[in-house]
């Protein structure tokens, strides 16, 4: 005789394997908005709070980091999914060296530098912005910036983190009750 649990066991394990892919799913849009949340904070929210170091510009201040541009807040995306995994990426190129932090090599290059006289006649560099301005410079020189490198400080946005976990945790027993309810009649 067959155990007359066997049946929704079996029927129950296939459930799960059927909704695998959307929990993975949602569990990657948990993600998402994990690492929205820490643009909003400003700062990575790993086993504590690591706010983002400021800016090396003192006249820059007041905007927040990481925000010139919206570009790198809205570029993490799903890349890849499938019934066991999620991957979020960022499409910027730049977004590794902010979130890991480096060095970032700088090439030597050629430059033409444009000098402008202010009101008392000693030169400085001129802006070519406008025409304006441009009418402004008295004299322009070739230059060449050395090779150098950039030390980036590290600003996590994305990765993993006990914050992220507990979020999956609670989506997962919102979301696992409603994919098994049994109906008895």
């Amino acid at each position: 005789m067959q155990d007359p649990l066997q049946i929704p066991l079996k029927n129950i394990l296939d459930r799960i394997k059927a909704q695998r892919p959307v929990l993975v799913n949602k569990m990657a849009a948990t993600a998402l908005v994990f690492i929205d949340q820490n643009f909003q904070k400003g700062g990575f929210q790993g086993a504590t709070f690591e706010p983002w170091q400021k800016r090396a510009d003192k006249k820059d201040q007041s905007r927040p980091i990481l925000m010139k541009s919206t570009a790198l807040r809205r570029s993490p995306f799903k890349s890849y999914s499938d019934a066991e995994k999620a991957i979020i990426t960022s499409s910027l190129p730049y977004s590794k060296i902010h979130n890991e932090g480096g060095m970032i090599p700088h090439p030597m290059r050629d430059t033409i530098l444009n000098f402008a006289k202010d009101r008392a006649g000693k030169l400085h560099l001129g802006k070519v912005r406008t025409i304006n301005q441009q009418r402004g410079i008295s004299t322009i020189r070739r230059a060449t910036i050395g090779a150098h490198s950039t030390q980036m400080p590290k600003r996590q946005f994305m990765g993993r983190s006990p914050v992220l976990d507990q979020q999956i945790k609670a989506m997962f027993k919102k979301e696992v009750p409603l994919l098994f309810k049994i109906i008895v009649s």
